[in-house]
């Protein structure tokens, strides 16, 4: 299979003017973290950095002399998120500020972006071309699963998320549509010679067939800014059993799309029970926010198209070392039969739903 250097959600052409992205993070040494961090906060540091698990960007978790911390709640930690080159344009990541610090002010609970030194709370390693922010360490735990006494709870939250996110004004993040994370997305795997050739007409039929089904399910589907990837690992738990405290984190992907994405993102299940603690997740949803019901027939095609962007997603990375090793298979035919075969099956769902 033939491997392109497309390292941003771009034209290959606009990739490649870019050279390799390892080289973007290899500046990225110890020293250079704590440097733009003590001159971002007008602190010292300790000296300790530890990197944080993120294929996407890097983040990184630094130590602060306690003496100096500015952090307003007093800890000693912060993190600062160094974006990947040539993903997001500098509006696209203040729009996912803005739209943090809003979710703060209505006293959801939020971790928000620290103003830095030049005044805002996103910066420029100006030689790396590399966007960078700080923001607050949150003390809380990973979900394991959602529960049906808590199912509602999150609804809740999620509810109001998206009852403010409406309100804001979203002008530079992308949509979430059977165009372009399907049929943009097939455009590029072609391109880039992703697809094995003897996969190839097998896969772009049953995508532009799921496109074409898709279009007609969104259509009348009214859309606005949402969490975008709202699984079940961008919820954190605090507190304990009699009173916990749930935080959605990880905003970098917000999109404009169909209020069901997020909810079915952390509830992706098909069996009944998950079906159970979906409408539970609804329930408590509604009382923040309106949701009609017939969005729950975008789910499968949601669910394809998830599948689509995820290969794209790996395409667009592979110039990145991090990325053969974290998925080795997708260099294989098996990956992409196995992609056609999930496909299939979601277009036998789709088909049944129209």
């Amino acid at each position: 299979m033939k491997k392109q250097d497309p390292i941003s959600d771009k034209t290959a052409e606009e990739s490649s003017a870019w050279g390799s992205l390892s080289a973007f993070y290899d500046e990225l040494t110890p020293n250079k973290i704590l440097d733009v961090c003590e001159q971002s906060l007008q602190c010292h540091t300790t000296g300790r950095v530890q990197a944080l698990n993120s294929l996407e960007n890097r983040v990184y978790d630094i130590e602060l002399e306690s003496d100096e911390s500015p952090m307003q709640n007093g800890s000693t930690h912060v993190i600062f998120k160094f974006y990947r080159p040539m993903r997001w344009s500098k509006e696209q990541i203040l729009e996912e500020h803005q739209l943090l610090l809003e979710l703060a002010k209505h006293e959801l609970p939020i971790v928000t972006p620290i103003t830095l030194a030049n005044g805002e709370t996103l910066n420029q390693m100006t030689d790396e071309g590399i966007y960078y922010a700080a923001f607050t360490r949150l003390r809380a735990r990973t979900v394991d699963e959602i529960i049906m006494p808590d199912a509602a709870r999150v609804g809740r939250l999620l509810g109001r998320i998206h009852a403010i996110s409406a309100s804001l004004n979203c002008k530079h993040r992308l949509r979430l549509t059977p165009q372009s994370y399907g049929m943009n997305n097939l455009a590029y795997l072609k391109q880039s010679q992703s697809i094995p050739l003897e996969f190839e007409n097998e896969y772009c039929d049953v995508v532009s067939k799921i496109c074409e089904l898709g279009e007609n399910l969104f259509d009348g589907i009214s859309e606005q800014w949402v969490h975008g990837d709202c699984h079940i690992g961008n919820l954190m738990s605090a507190g304990n059993d009699l009173e916990q405290q749930y935080y959605f984190v990880d905003f970098d992907d917000t999109i404009k799309a169909p209020k069901v994405q997020d909810i079915w993102l952390l509830l992706p299940g098909t069996d009944d029970h998950s079906k159970s603690l979906q409408q539970e997740l609804i329930s408590g949803y509604r009382e923040f926010n309106d949701f009609e019901q017939q969005e729950l027939r975008l789910v499968e095609v949601l669910r394809a198209l998830r599948f689509i962007h995820f290969s794209t997603w790996l395409a667009k990375r592979w110039s990145d070392p991090a990325f053969p090793s974290a998925f080795p298979d997708f260099e294989y035919p098996s990956y992409w039969r196995v992609q056609i075969e999930d496909l299939k099956r979601q277009l036998v769902l789709i088909e049944n739903i129209m």
